[in-house]
């Protein structure tokens, strides 16, 4: 009995340490997708094309619209202004 008692309290701590790890990983999930939903559809993205293309940096973009980093670099690379080199 001792032993099955000792087995149950190792699975406990093993699954108590992946719950821990599980929620560090996931805990920005319903943040972004909070954000998501706020900015709601397609208008958010077209007003980012707009400022991008009159020379507004991806660091605004993310802040003004709601955007990922990744979403504001990708709308500055394909609809921001050209740099001249």
């Amino acid at each position: 009995m001792r032993r099955e008692l000792e087995v149950m309290a190792s699975i406990s701590l093993q699954t108590g340490r992946r719950v821990n790890r599980i929620e560090c990983e996931y805990s920005g999930v319903a943040e972004r997708i909070e954000s998501v939903e706020l900015r709601g559809p397609a208008q958010c993205f077209d007003q980012a094309i707009d400022f991008a293309r009159r020379g507004t940096d991806p660091g605004k973009l993310t802040q003004q619209f709601g955007l990922s980093r990744a979403e504001a670099d990708l709308v500055t690379r394909l609809h921001g202004r050209k740099k001249i080199a």
